[in-house]
């Protein structure tokens, strides 16, 4: 064996690693110890974040020890120092990232890099005065501060994350002011048709687009639609309904306007007409977009020109007047394709088209045949009345089931009272007094039990009885805990469905907005078009009043559509325009943002491709990340007295076939221990019902997608990512 002396560098081999120290090694099999502090330059690591059995490393013996005994060995002292270089490129005003360490009753330590820590003092962890540094941050948070001072020699960094805080705001505030929301883009046939310059259309003669026959059966649409074509030199009839005189006269026509639902007709059928006619004129269809989607089919084998949502956007119809005007032949109207959203992987308990309660008794099968039982019960103790009742059974065995009340004094009870299992495999010799409640309900020798947690409380317990004694072995309990899981899955799942139920009432709102919504559209769009009139007119005013109430008109058709499609109650799959849904739920929160001084910028690359999918989900889960974020915000600004700008910055960008949605805020920032259980039902820091982000992460991933949190610096904000495939 070699002789060894202090400060001797050596070369080793881990042989086993704990969470205490490491044990190595030297090449001639002397052995070693390091322990957990001697390891890295941070003196307080997880070895196993360091080093692996069969590493080969280099340390310095610190001390030999007494014969055949360990020798202490340090893999610290060999490490480069890292103070002369951090000092060398840095100094006081620098921006640093670092993760807190540990709290002290003064401030709080941080992590900057391995081997270099610095301090936050209370006085600089906040605007606001802060009595305990848990009051801002928790162990393991990551943070952003501004370093004081760097002391390279004392090894000491003064960092302040309120002065951090203070260049942040204004770095946000410089940034908003340097960036505008997007306008909403056009329709979707507009972006496909290609946009049409202003100055081009000035340029066209929109009398060579008539003559024009308006068929609809709202004479306020109709009248205010021949006013706006014939203050365009355009000539147009109109018409409530399908007659003879009007097939008759279908020859003189260029452009037919015609209204889907007609109260006396099928606006389809005078299009049938025009086919049999070998008629060359432009058929258009307008119609409320529900009524479109439900028609999509018959409208593309009608060969329609253009189809216009209502309300109708009139620079839409103005962009077709100048193809009409120029006589462009333009490609029969095809609706956007369909898929469908395809669930694999069904498997019994799995499937999610069987009912709650038959997907329990399933469940309980399965895992009453995996532990050989011959019955098994799911028990619930109602918190009010304290009374046993059984949630689901399984197992052919007799029942006395007038004795189930009697069950708050038996096993059961306690196995969800006392949170602990039980194992009993003789109990008639051994336990019968403690059983006796519980055999009047059914005979058995063997049982095991154990509790179901659900929404952080214990109220179930899974029971499992064989009539044979020692029918189980003790190893069953685990696989009986593993089968409290699923069944805990099982009725959290069943728990969010009631939960959703209850919100049967909005549903309902859906269903009465998709009726009247097409009324509601013919308004719209008959305000908007007399509006626009009077502007063509020249009708004015020192205010410019009815300028104004064209724009108030059509700020009222956008919310309009906006709130239609957060009613929307169907799930048709589509391809969905991201912009545009974007835009939407911006609109629906515009008054919220306001109310609480909050500014939402949005910015987006140009031709953000089409995602597949539901647009009322997408729009659900935008709504509910943006108004979490606002709300937050708004917690910030009371928790640490801040009175910052309130900016939520929205990017949506193209990335490896994915479209790509950030929403970014400068609120404060979510606690690192949260990370795990944010997207988990029931979670809320705020006292909600924590059911938001559980429902947007769950349609996303309906979406094919996934949702994220991508950063999050405390107290300076989070940045959340939704990531969906692009269209292929």
């Amino acid at each position: 064996m070699k002789e060894y002396k202090i400060g001797q560098r050596v070369d080793a081999v881990v042989e086993k690693v704990l969470p205490f120290g490491v044990f190595a090694r030297l090449d001639d099999d002397t052995r070693g110890y390091i322990r957990r502090r001697e390891l890295d330059l941070d003196a307080d690591v997880e070895p196993s974040q360091v080093v692996q059995e069969g590493d080969g490393i280099e340390a310095v013996i610190l001390n030999l020890g007494e014969p055949g005994k360990y020798i202490e060995l340090s893999r610290r002292a060999i490490l480069k120092n890292p103070w002369p270089e951090f000092a060398r490129q840095h100094r006081a005003g620098d921006i640093i990232r670092g993760e807190v360490r540990a709290l002290h009753p003064k401030g709080v330590f941080v992590r900057i890099q391995p081997g270099i820590n610095g301090f936050v003092s209370l006085e600089e962890l906040a605007p606001k005065v802060v009595k305990k540094p848990e009051e801002v941050l928790w162990v393991g948070d990551d943070i952003e501060a501004v370093i004081k001072s760097v002391q390279p020699v004392k090894k000491r960094i003064s960092l302040s994350i309120k002065a951090r805080l203070q260049q942040y705001d204004q770095a946000m505030d410089t940034s908003a002011q340097l960036k505008s929301p997007k306008a909403m883009p056009k329709a979707a046939q507009s972006e496909k048709r290609g946009i049409i310059a202003p100055q081009e259309m000035e340029d066209v003669d929109l009398k060579n687009a008539g003559p024009i026959l308006i068929v609809e059966d709202d004479r306020e649409v109709s009248e205010a639609l021949e006013t706006w074509f014939r203050q365009k030199g355009i000539e147009v009839s109109a018409a409530d309904k399908v007659t003879q005189s009007i097939i008759e006269k279908l020859a003189s026509f260029r452009v037919f306007l015609i209204d889907l639902n007609l109260s006396e007709s099928d606006g389809l059928e005078l299009i049938q007409r025009f086919h049999q006619d070998d008629c060359k004129a432009y058929v258009c269809i307008m119609s409320s977009p529900d009524n479109l989607a439900e028609r999509a089919e018959d409208i593309e084998a009608a060969r329609i020109s253009w189809v216009f949502e209502k309300p109708l956007d009139l620079d839409e119809v103005g962009q077709f007047l100048v193809l009409a005007a120029r006589n462009e032949n333009l490609p029969a109207w095809k609706a956007k394709p369909h898929h469908k959203v395809v669930f694999t992987g069904q498997t019994t308990w799995q499937n999610l088209g069987i009912r709650p309660q038959k997907r329990l008794q399933i469940a309980l099968s399965e895992i009453a045949e995996s532990v050989q039982a011959q019955a098994a019960m799911l028990f619930w103790l109602d918190p009010s009345s304290h009374v046993i009742s059984i949630v689901a059974r399984v197992g052919r065995c007799t029942l006395n089931l007038e004795t189930v009340y009697s069950l708050k004094e038996s096993p059961v009870a306690d196995v969800i009272r006392e949170c602990r299992p039980i194992f009993e495999t003789h109990v008639t010799a051994k336990a019968s007094a403690r059983f006796a409640k519980l055999l009047k309900l059914l005979h058995f020798e063997s049982c095991i039990g154990v509790p179901v947690p659900l929404q952080g409380e214990i109220r179930h317990a899974i029971f499992f009885f064989h009539t044979d004694t020692e029918a189980f072995s003790y190893y069953r309990v685990r696989d009986v805990q593993a089968g409290a899981l699923i069944l805990s899955a099982l009725l959290t799942d069943e728990f969010i469905q009631e939960r959703l139920r209850a919100l049967n009432p909005l549903l309902l709102s859906g269903e009465l907005a998709a009726s009247f919504g097409h009324d509601v559209a013919n308004k719209i769009s008959a305000l908007e078009t007399e509006a626009s009139n009077l502007v063509d007119l020249g009708f004015s005013d020192d205010s410019g009043r009815a300028r104004k109430v064209l724009e108030l008109t059509k700020d009222l058709k956008d919310t309009v559509l906006a709130f239609r499609q957060v009613l929307e109650t169907r799930t048709q799959v589509a391809q969905i325009n991201v912009e545009r849904i974007l835009n939407q739920a911006m609109r629906l929160l515009r008054d919220m943002a306001r109310k609480e001084h909050a500014r939402v910028i949005l910015r987006m690359e140009p031709d953000l491709p089409f995602v597949t999918g539901n647009s009322t989900l997408l729009q659900q889960v935008f709504l509910n990340i943006m108004l979490n974020a606002i709300q937050q915000m708004v917690v910030k600004a009371k928790q640490f007295e801040w009175d910052g700008q309130r900016i939520l910055e929205i990017t949506a960008v193209t990335k490896d076939d994915q479209v790509q949605v950030r929403f970014r805020d400068n609120g404060p920032g979510i606690h690192k221990e949260h990370l795990g259980e944010l997207f988990t039902p029931g979670f809320s820091t705020r006292g909600g019902s924590g059911l938001g982000l559980y429902i947007a992460r769950s349609f996303i991933q309906v979406l094919k997608g996934e949702l994220s949190v991508e950063e999050t610096v405390v107290p300076l904000g989070t940045t959340f990512m939704v990531e969906l495939p692009c269209v292929r």
